[in-house]
């Protein structure tokens, strides 16, 4: 989204959706992508999200940085591809299987910085109640799935074609 579209949130009502402290969120504020400080205070990009917190996770394998991903989105929290020691390719192909197998949506609002831009979906959220290694092996399975349909297309077209 470029600026002349971006659309802003009062600072109180960022402060109120994240459940965090006000003075943590001023002390932070360069931390937070899509807060920035004006003469009158705050402005805050909508679909602006506080940073997640990864520290007690052990991020080992991709089927647990693709759940971690889908459950921040689901938490509303702001994760980038460094959060997930990931380069920034790597993030936006996760993404996009995400995207594909029907776990996540585009949300339309301002903030694009990492995941922002992104919402979980029904189907997202129900993969969430399960346990975290079976939503794991899920996420995997769908992603599979829609890479195999897409495969399967393509593979057809060529062969209808020649």
């Amino acid at each position: 989204m470029n600026k002349k579209n971006a659309k802003y949130i009062p600072f109180e009502e960022f402060v109120e959706k994240v459940s965090v402290k006000e003075s943590t969120i001023k002390r932070r504020y360069k931390e937070i992508p899509g807060i920035t400080k004006t003469e009158n205070g705050f402005a805050v990009l909508s679909g602006t999200r506080y940073p997640c917190d990864l520290h007690r996770y052990k991020l080992s394998t991709s089927a647990k940085k693709r759940y971690i991903l889908l459950k921040t989105i689901s938490q509303y929290q702001y994760i980038s591809h460094k959060d997930l020691k990931l380069e920034q390719p790597q993030f936006e192909e996760m993404l996009k299987e995400l995207i594909e197998a029907g776990l996540i949506q585009h949300n339309h609002l301002s903030n694009e910085y990492g995941a922002n831009a992104y919402d979980c979906s029904i189907r997202g959220d129900k993969l969430l109640k399960e346990d975290e290694q079976q939503a794991e092996a899920k996420i995997l399975n769908m992603i599979a799935e829609t890479a195999g349909t897409f495969v399967g297309t393509v593979i057809s077209k060529i062969y209808n074609v020649a």
